[in-house]
């Protein structure tokens, strides 16, 4: 297959063909089970589906050391938000540890797909619980179910379009930090540059009651999971460009759905958008981290304004378009004032 023609061939033995083709209907597969049955927190489907369809097959062992280590972060954080949420003193300490925790582990103890999950369970199940106690446990449960979805329909995927060439078992796609090629020094200061940039944003929902808007605070934990981001400038200016790229794509993709309102449109054009930026990510086409970036900002925003609709869905999709740059812009900034006060932490190979 040519670098810049995509095959629509179900069964085409080209490798990247099968790839490009099982991770375009297993998005759509996603999409449509997220948008019928549009539960709380659906939008994790998706977004753990994006990195596990772009890595490799996932194993029994790896499905199952997932959901248990996940489903264990949410009994853990249950309990800590339980005991310490009304000792603010307390609380933000230890969740200051714990994300150091998550943001210093290596692939060998936290897969990098699992620190995703792990970033948006520790910010949502304390933000909700400040609402109510149930809706904490409760969304905090959805998240463990939805996370066991996305890996289960992953499986299903492989199975109906599997690999001709085996690809690296630890190659699990995500865009949670990968940190193997660190050293544990340089670990331990990208974690912390990271849960330094973090904490001043939970203080700031903790205190003023904007369990709302608690999207914000998923993709800034998100985002400072990335190494790169946090070392090189250039990659935040690229994340500032590719999300408004993204939001841009997902508000052209709300209007042509408003104009026409049917489901199976909708599903034949996120199959459409799916199938070329799989394409470019698993081929690694000229532009494909930027496609990689768009994409994402496109699951974020487009999914969490087009899952809830209603009279002011447009002004929300600009709203969340705003909101992603500004993180972007307070990541880049506070990771420049930080840089100050550590030791850089370039990747480098460890010898």
């Amino acid at each position: 297959m040519s670098g810049n023609t995509i095959s629509f061939t179900l069964f085409k033995s080209d490798q990247v063909s099968r790839r490009t083709m099982r991770y375009a209907l297993g998005m759509v597969v996603m999409f449509a089970l997220v948008f019928t049955f549009n539960w709380p927190g659906a939008f994790l489907v998706i977004l753990l589906g994006n990195g596990f369809l772009l890595g490799a097959k996932p194993t029994l062992e790896f499905a199952l050391d997932f959901v248990y280590k996940f489903a264990l972060g949410f009994v853990f954080s249950l309990i800590i938000t339980y005991l310490f949420i009304d000792y603010y003193l307390l609380f933000l300490p230890i969740m200051g540890m714990i994300m150091l925790y998550v943001y210093y582990s290596d692939a060998s103890v936290l897969s990098p797909i699992l620190k995703v999950a792990l970033c948006i369970l520790n910010m949502i199940v304390p933000l909700m619980w400040l609402k109510t106690p149930m809706l904490g446990v409760t969304l905090g449960l959805v998240l463990v179910i939805g996370a066991f979805a996305a890996i289960l329909l992953t499986m299903i995927m492989f199975a109906l379009i599997p690999d001709i060439e085996k690809v690296d078992s630890d190659d699990h796609g995500s865009h949670a930090a990968d940190v193997q090629h660190l050293s544990k020094t340089q670990r331990f200061n990208l974690a912390l540059k990271s849960v330094m940039a973090l904490m001043p944003v939970i203080i700031m929902f903790l205190f003023f009651d904007m369990q709302t808007d608690a999207l914000i605070i998923v993709y800034i934990s998100l985002y400072a999971a990335m190494p790169d981001f946090a070392n090189d400038f250039k990659l935040g200016k690229l994340m500032v460009k590719t999300t408004m790229i993204g939001g841009c794509v997902a508000f052209f993709m709300y209007e042509i759905l408003v104009l026409i309102p049917m489901f199976s449109f909708f599903m034949l054009m996120v199959f459409g958008l799916a199938l070329y930026a799989g394409h470019q990510m698993i081929s690694q086409g000229k532009y494909a981290l930027n496609i990689q970036k768009s994409f994402s900002a496109v699951i974020f925003i487009f999914g969490q304004v087009a899952n809830n609709p209603d009279a002011d869905a447009e002004s929300k999709m600009w709203i969340r378009v705003v909101q992603m740059t500004v993180i972007v812009i307070y990541l880049v900034i506070a990771f420049r004032v930080l840089e100050m006060f550590f030791p850089e932490t370039k990747k480098q190979s460890i010898p």
